[in-house]
């Protein structure tokens, strides 16, 4: 089966968006190197290694001995291992002493000109100082306030059709992406063919805009109330209506201490909300029991991937029974045995829940060294939103940058509003930042803050653009309202490129004070 990761966000936001060679997760280069293509593998370790993620920075000792992927050179060898050693990974230090023998006096001169430089920018110390989170410990006890079920009643009623449980028809049409998980697992108990035979079969049996539907989606609740940066978890039926109106949906505004913020939230919506026991899997949906069956069989395995894998069915279906506390055992038992997948789904689970906010940080920060592009995004957005962390623009950026490089559209907006409008004006640079939106053009076509960076991107990148930028921005602001937006920001930067909300002769031809941050 073509698992795709746990959210089939990495098919929804990094859909046609090509990568750098070099960026990657940990088994991306464990692929590589299996396969003998030490070239990229070695890429990939390189790029771990630079935020110090212990099994790269041990791998590209083994590969600098070995003269794999690179030229054979037993100083770096030894350098690498010597960063390993620091974090105590596996026989790093047995390793290292022993290669030590093998350098001449020559090299061991060179060794000791190169150990410093090696860890200013390498070292567990320096990769805390310029990439890692530092956190509030005095506000973890404090919590995000929202009333998430509130949110219902301003956009997504049950007269609408849209949270009806309607078991009979469930069947008649499904989607593929059942269960995204890894994409090299051999699950013999998922019978594709099956489901794609009940689809062909079932197609024209009802009507697709009244079809019932399976969906659970994370997403971000603004300071504002409006819901931003859907994702699908998990899906199956015709749930195109059902996102478009439940990014119509409003809360109430999200606050810590007494300030407005950005809220991280999950929904259940249609059948995804009715408990499906085992029972009803068995009776009325088999081809999502053909789907679930092999992984619950595995309940009592220790094995990383099974822990997660189990963990995350408990998640998407909350009718299968199971022990208290027994999906965070679960994922922290994979995650302390460095499965990434369930570091990062662990992370966001504690963060989501507000249940412990040090320990999701501290596993999110994991997955993201093992190269688990939405965890990279997640970090540089915890140090843009997150009330737990320090604010560091360059930090977060770091981190964007990297997810963007894997084509996360998320990650390519943010890095761009940076680039744009970061108020540590070194890291402007609006031609980059362009760039980035124009990647995601069509897949965020409907997107009213794509228009809006677009337009301020347009008169940063060349002032003569101010007409067309203009006439985008007020595009944002009516897209923005009428999804519910705060857009007053916005007005008054209209504000200040127009007069009375036109443009006039007399600005065309004075344009040093247009803009106004």
């Amino acid at each position: 089966m073509n698992y795709k990761g746990f959210v089939s966000l990495s098919v929804a936001l990094c859909l046609s968006l090509s990568h750098s060679a070099a960026s990657a997760s940990i088994e991306d280069a464990k692929k590589a190197y299996a396969l003998r293509d030490y070239d990229t593998a070695f890429q990939h370790y390189q790029y771990l290694a630079e935020v110090g993620q212990a099994s790269a920075l041990y791998q590209l000792g083994l590969m600098h001995y070995s003269g794999q992927g690179t030229t054979q050179n037993k100083v770096e060898a030894v350098l690498w291992l010597f960063l390993a050693t620091e974090q105590a990974y596996e026989d790093s230090e047995q390793l290292s002493r022993a290669i030590l023998k093998e350098l001449t006096p020559e090299q061991i001169t060179e060794l000791k000109g190169r150990l410093t430089s090696m860890a200013k920018n390498f070292s567990q110390a320096a990769v805390q100082e310029m990439y890692m989170p530092e956190l509030y410990p005095s506000k973890f006890e404090k919590n995000i306030l929202i009333n998430s079920e509130e949110g219902l009643l301003f956009g997504l009623e049950d007269e609408d059709g849209l949270t009806n449980d309607v078991f009979a028809e469930a069947d008649n049409m499904i989607e593929v992406n059942l269960f995204p998980f890894d994409d090299d697992e051999d699950d013999s108990s998922f019978d594709v063919d099956y489901i794609t035979r009940s689809i062909q079969s079932r197609n024209d049996v009802v009507n697709p805009f009244n079809r019932p539907y399976f969906l659970i989606v994370d997403y971000r609740v603004a300071p504002d109330g409006t819901v931003r940066d859907v994702e699908v978890v998990q899906s199956f039926g015709y749930t195109k209506r059902a996102l478009r109106k439940f990014k119509e949906a409003k809360y109430p505004s999200p606050e810590f201490d007494g300030q407005l913020v950005n809220s991280r939230q999950r929904r259940a919506l249609g059948i995804a909300q009715s408990d499906i026991s085992l029972r009803d899997m068995m009776d009325k949906y088999d081809y999502v029991y053909r789907g679930v069956k092999g992984i619950l069989a595995k309940k009592d395995s220790e094995e990383a991937k099974d822990e997660y894998k189990y963990a995350v069915t408990l998640m998407n279906f909350e009718g299968l029974w199971r022990e208290e506390g027994e999906i965070d055992a679960k994922l922290q038992s994979a995650s302390e045995k460095g499965y990434a997948n369930a570091q990062y789904v662990y992370a966001d689970k504690l963060y989501r829940e507000q249940n412990n906010i040090q320990k999701s940080i501290y596993w999110m920060t994991e997955a993201a060294k093992q190269g688990i592009v939405n965890a990279e995004y997640r970090l540089g957005e915890m140090f843009l939103e997150s009330p737990w962390v320090k604010r560091d623009e360059k930090k977060a950026l770091f981190w964007l940058d990297r997810a963007a490089k894997q084509g996360h559209v998320f990650a390519l907006r943010r890095s761009a509003h940076l680039r744009l409008l970061a108020e540590d004006e070194s890291l402007h640079d609006p031609k980059v930042a362009m760039t980035s939106l124009d990647r995601i053009s069509i897949v965020e076509k409907m997107n009213p803050e794509l228009l809006y960076l677009k337009a301020r991107g347009l008169l940063k990148v060349d002032r003569t653009n101010r007409p067309k930028a203009v006439i985008m921005i007020r595009q944002a602001i009516m897209r923005g309202d009428q999804l519910g937006w705060d857009t007053s920001d916005w007005n008054e930067v209209l504000m200040g490129w127009t007069t009375g909300g036109s443009v006039t002769v007399q600005d065309d031809i004075d344009i040093s004070n247009l803009e106004t941050e």
